[in-house]
């Protein structure tokens, strides 16, 4: 890693103790420079699970260009061990049902990646979607499938080189064009080290590209200097009611000094609301980083988000259909 850590911490580590992923996810860094909010999750239980489309139901033609293009896909819940991540590019002040579709361009997009079969999923959109001309990135051509078209909003899809599948209207999948992805070595991405990739679903947020409006309440409590925040929900393999819950914030190191307390506030809930079995809550802190795992069972997290004011930015499922281990069925 490209920090030191003290030799008791490394033991603990090794030990197993926490689950870190020693690099950036590839979800967290190919995403557009300019993503608010992300959220991810297996796609085979996606599949089954509507609660995930509570984060865009201020999209509802990306919703729409997405259950489109699964059901054209046919693609098997059972098998598939694709990921679907959702990006906010930007946040409606308004219900979507008051605007315009035209008014929601550029505002989302949708990344499916790591397929079963990358090959037959790119034969499917051939054959399913009419071509549309190319997208241009870096000197290379990309072939544009049509989705849909609503008004003046163009639905296209196309596979970027590293096999990700893009979903978005003509405008968000301009910021792919611009080659202006997150990257693995921004404070968001070094967040997202400390999360465990077996979270059943991921998200993060940027707070310093977030509008007033978007965050609510929690927009109150994040200190200037905050750029990354990530977290993922990882269920119990031996208990159907617990949950491992793991939250990281970077930035400067003034601005995780000032956080601390509110993480802090976040283990002693843990700590309170912790039942037999539970394991004790778990932190880790470097200047400009600093991570909690705790476990719950799902009542007490909802419980938990709303005591921290961070039940509008973590909206979760019935645990009910959370996969264990975040594997997909």
């Amino acid at each position: 890693m490209r920090f030191l850590i003290p030799v008791a911490l490394l033991t603990f580590l090794v030990a197993g103790c926490r689950d870190m992923r020693p690099g950036a996810q590839d979800w967290v860094a190919s995403a557009p420079e300019k993503t608010i909010l992300g959220v991810s999750g297996h796609l085979g239980w996606i599949l089954e699970m509507p609660e995930f489309r509570k984060y865009i139901t201020k999209y509802p033609m990306f919703d729409q260009a997405l259950e489109l293009f699964l059901d054209r896909a046919s693609i098997d819940p059972a098998s598939e061990t694709g990921r679907v991540s959702l990006y906010i590019l930007d946040i409606p002040k308004e219900s979507a049902s008051m605007q315009s579709f035209n008014d929601l361009r550029g505002m989302a997009l949708i990344q499916i990646a790591g397929f079963r079969d990358t090959k037959a999923i790119q034969r499917v959109v051939v054959e399913t979607f009419s071509p549309e001309g190319s997208f241009r990135i870096g000197g290379r051509e990309y072939p544009l499938f049509v989705v849909m078209d609503i008004n003046e909003v163009r639905i296209r899809v196309f596979f970027d080189n590293d096999g990700r599948l893009w979903i978005g209207d003509l405008f968000a999948l301009a910021e792919i064009a611009k080659k202006r992805s997150v990257g693995a070595d921004s404070p968001v991405s070094s967040a997202s080290e400390w999360i465990p990739v077996t979270g059943a679903i991921q998200g993060f947020a940027q707070p310093e590209l977030a509008p007033k409006h978007a965050l609510k309440d929690f927009d109150k409590l994040i200190p200037t200097g905050i750029k990354g925040l990530t977290w993922a929900v990882t269920p119990f393999e031996n208990n159907g009611q617990a949950l491992n819950f793991d939250l990281c914030v970077t930035g400067t190191e003034e601005a995780v000094a000032k956080l601390k307390p509110w993480l802090q506030r976040l283990v002693a809930i843990a700590s309170a609301l912790a039942g037999d079995g539970m394991m004790p809550p778990e932190t880790i802190q470097e200047n400009n980083r600093m991570g909690v795992r705790c476990q719950f069972r799902q009542d007490q997290l909802e419980t938990a988000l709303k005591m921290i004011k961070m039940e509008e930015l973590i909206q979760l499922p019935k645990i009910s259909k959370l996969p264990k281990s975040g594997a997909p069925k």
